[in-house]
């Protein structure tokens, strides 16, 4: 394609120059909320409630104005002039952003009812978990950066990393399922099921919207 259907030929009109700079700060939220979650599964390691708390109530924090910024985001690209499919690719790669910190914050929802005396090794592979989706995070927003410098090879291979940082989280959750099925704490086994899967579901989405952003890369070349 040549560049005048390239999906940032748009940044020279200022609408769409203050769209992207909302979705630069929406990514940005999405990844406070995502260190956040990291941060909240460190302090249980550790024991440390109170730094636990802390932490997922910023992570709430950040993926409430992440979702304001998200809103602002979608008018924005409904009012601009982007042709109707970029406009699309561009409302579902920020959708699922939005589910990112979504997922995120449901998982530290659930982390609010964990208690140190948790099994030792599960909660020290729920913490390496979110320490892969954390990298993820950092690949993503790579990737974005990449894009918006139309430095394209580079955000594949930041998307590529995604991927391949997606797979060793789903061998970490195979490898605490292993583990947790082995005991009987009954009500507390439950809880940690939900927070294995969750914690996955978050490293799902940012696959997908890492998928997402490759489809944007094709179009812009």
């Amino acid at each position: 394609m040549g560049k005048s259907r390239n999906i940032f030929a748009w940044l020279g009109k200022r609408e769409e120059k203050m769209a992207l700079e909302h979705s630069r700060a929406h990514l940005a939220k999405v990844i406070v909320a995502v260190e956040k979650l990291s941060d909240a599964f460190h302090a249980l390691e550790k024991g440390d409630m109170s730094l636990k708390d802390k932490a997922i109530e910023e992570l709430k924090t950040a993926e409430r104005e992440g979702d304001e910024l998200r809103r602002q985001m979608m008018k924005d690209l409904s009012e601009g002039l982007l042709l109707p499919l970029d406009r699309e690719d561009l409302m579902n790669f920020v959708k699922r952003l939005d589910s990112i910190a979504d997922w995120a914050k449901g998982v530290g929802r659930l982390l609010e009812f964990c208690k140190p005396d948790l099994l030792a090794n599960l909660i020290q592979g729920l913490r390496k978990d979110s320490d892969f989706i954390v990298e993820e995070m950092e690949k993503l927003n790579e990737a974005t950066e990449s894009l918006i410098r139309d430095d394209l090879e580079t955000a594949l291979s930041n998307c590529s990393a995604v991927e391949e940082l997606e797979e060793k989280a789903d061998d970490q959750k195979r490898e605490l399922l292993g583990i947790l099925f082995a005991t009987d704490l009954a009500a507390p086994q439950l809880l940690l099921f939900q927070i294995i899967e969750a914690v996955e579901n978050v490293s799902d989405r940012i696959e997908d919207a890492a998928d997402l952003l490759r489809i944007l890369v094709v179009k812009s070349k």
